[in-house]
């Protein structure tokens, strides 16, 4: 039976009511899976689903956090429950690390609107503007270009100001009439100083700006799982770059990537995927295929612990 992969978390833990949700729960870890969207739904029509479904998934990651360390799966990732153990299996290495990672850590976003009309009233001595007035007449795109700079300017501030409170910070596109909007990763027990960077930022303008503040919640803007299947000619090609025969060991994959490693122009990218792939097969004793877990954050695709694992 295919279902979609909705997140995994470290251990075996006891778990809240999860209505249609599923569970396994192998290899030190628990993966926790939901009725997948059904085939028929496509291109726009999914799109809407999922924005539909969106505020249900998050109610559904975050009911899960008091379990443990939460690692989401992006929409849409299908798996067979008969495969489930062996994707915990072979991924261990780099779930184990990114577990390590976000543990005791929870995202909040941080979005700054303002006042779009009162700008000019409001930061009329702001070092962006002052040039406007010294002229007797002032045109659209140096009044536009002024304050697009204005904006910039104060959302760096604000970036500045949530950085010195935040373990890791991501800036993620703005909207109309927003200056800043960013995902920021803090400790579970450091919410004050969050609070503090929020009322300095307040402080700017209390008037004009419109703080807005979504969490806690699970680390989804900096490291959202996604399946990467690898057929059996990956695995195979992977075991053949590396110049080892399959099943191998891990001790010999290793060796295998380090000795390329060490040559001149070598493509150490695909050497540690190949690494990976190998070890990951190895260690479920499969030609292939198999499913491995990369994972996203806002954007760049990153797969932390990589180089541990190949």
């Amino acid at each position: 039976m295919r279902r979609e992969l909705l997140a995994i978390l470290p251990g075996h833990p006891d778990l809240p009511p999860l209505g249609d949700c599923g569970v396994v729960q192998d290899h030190g870890f628990t993966a926790i899976h939901v009725p997948p969207t059904p085939l028929w739904i496509r291109g726009k029509m999914l799109r809407q689903r999922r924005l539909e479904e969106a505020p249900a998934r998050q109610k559904l990651l975050e009911g899960l956090m008091p379990s443990g360390t939460v690692l989401p799966f992006a929409p849409g990732n299908v798996i067979e429950i008969a495969q489930m153990p062996d994707l915990l299996n072979c991924n261990r290495d780099m779930l184990d690390g990114l577990a390590r990672r976000l543990s005791s850590v929870v995202q909040y976003q941080v979005s700054v609107g303002w006042d779009a009309p009162r700008v000019l009233e409001r930061f009329r001595d702001a070092p962006e503007i002052v040039p406007l007035f010294s002229d007797a007449a002032v045109s659209g795109p140096a009044l536009s270009s002024a304050v697009t700079r204005l904006a910039q300017r104060l959302g760096r501030e604000i970036s500045a100001r949530l950085e010195g409170v935040a373990r890791e910070l991501v800036e993620l596109p703005c909207g109309a009439n927003m200056i800043a909007n960013a995902a920021v990763l803090v400790g579970t027990s450091e919410d004050a100083g969050l609070d503090a960077a929020l009322s300095d930022i307040d402080a700017i303008w209390t008037e004009g700006f419109r703080i807005r503040q979504v969490g806690p919640g699970p680390a989804v803007s900096f490291a959202t799982l996604q399946l990467h299947q690898v057929s059996a000619s990956g695995v195979a090609a992977a075991f053949e770059r590396l110049g080892v025969k399959a099943p191998g060991t891990p001790d010999g994959v290793r060796e295998a990537r380090q000795a390329l490693l060490r040559k001149p122009d070598c493509d150490a990218a695909a050497i540690r995927h190949a690494a990976r792939i190998a070890l990951a097969a190895g260690s479920t004793a499969s030609s292939g295929p198999i499913a491995l877990i990369d994972t996203w954050s806002e954007g760049v695709s990153v797969t932390p612990g990589l180089e541990a694992v190949a």
